[in-house]
């Protein structure tokens, strides 16, 4: 079992590649346009829940999924729940470190 201060080095790195990586990860717009199958072109800020038919309850799912998949993060369910649009969810990212995607 690894020491805490093992895990938190560890963690920093991962932090750290993570970080100098963000600019070879995907745009949210891609990531929203892969898991709601829809042109990148189709995603704005204003783009909600709901607004298309494509955004649906089980799109969501596959929405989170593929966010935390891309980001390499687990989100809360409470901000699952929050996700109601573009803009929140490029909000919701922020608490996860996650930021100009």
């Amino acid at each position: 079992m690894a020491k805490p201060e093992q895990t938190i080095k560890s963690n920093f790195y991962l932090k750290q590649e993570l970080l100098k990586n963000m600019n070879s990860l995907p745009k949210l717009s891609e990531v929203f346009a892969e898991a709601l199958a829809i042109s990148s072109e189709e995603v704005t800020e204003d783009l909600s829940y709901q607004g298309i038919a494509e955004w649906d309850s089980m799109s969501h799912l596959v929405l989170v999924t593929k966010i935390e998949e891309v980001y390499q993060i687990s989100i809360e369910m409470e901000d699952v729940l929050e996700m109601g649009s573009v803009s929140k969810v490029r909000d919701i990212l922020k608490k996860y470190e996650i930021e100009n995607v």
